[in-house]
């Protein structure tokens, strides 16, 4: 009888562990569920806008890999692209933004280019080849801006050494 007596109180404390230890761990479960679907919602709400600069040569057309001659004029020109990205949560709507590149070349002469957005998700080229890319030796820094129809930034990237020319 004494046995049982010493073993009872033991045995409510082992219980009672083994139910708080699960109820620990739904907790757990239960809190980074929602640490993870409260990540997941939010980036749905957020504009990306990216800038690439790549290298243009011609082993880089597909006609080079196809080998088949490339009808572009410039196939055979060294140059380089900006490809310019985005992406638009669909409580927005794309028709009211549009993408503003700002180029600064290596002869410090600048251009501006604004492209309206053609849907929720997509990009554009901006190449610079040929004479052009002769004359201003390429780019030197760009920086994109996400503009809406009131003029708001909703989103911006700039190069690392984006710096506006003072003339």
């Amino acid at each position: 009888m004494q046995k049982q007596i010493e073993q009872n109180p033991l045995a409510k404390t082992e219980k009672i562990d083994r139910i708080s230890s699960k109820m620990i761990g739904e907790a757990m479960f239960i809190r980074y569920g929602l640490i993870c679907m409260a990540v997941v919602l939010s980036g749905c709400a957020t504009t990306e806008l990216g800038v690439r600069r790549l290298p243009l040569k011609a082993e880089y057309y597909a006609s080079t890999f196809a080998r088949t001659p490339n009808p572009s004029p410039d196939a055979n020109e060294a140059g380089e692209r900006l490809y310019v990205d985005w992406r638009i949560p669909f409580k927005m709507d794309p028709k009211d933004f549009e993408v503003v590149l700002s180029v600064v070349y290596k002869d410090l002469s600048e251009e501006t280019i604004r492209k309206p957005l053609t849907g929720r998700v997509g990009g554009f080229n901006f190449p610079l080849v040929g004479d052009k890319f002769k004359k201003t030796k390429g780019f030197l820094t760009y920086k994109a801006d996400l503009i809406d129809k009131n003029g708001i930034v909703a989103d911006s990237w700039e190069q690392a050494m984006w710096v506006k020319v003072l003339h």
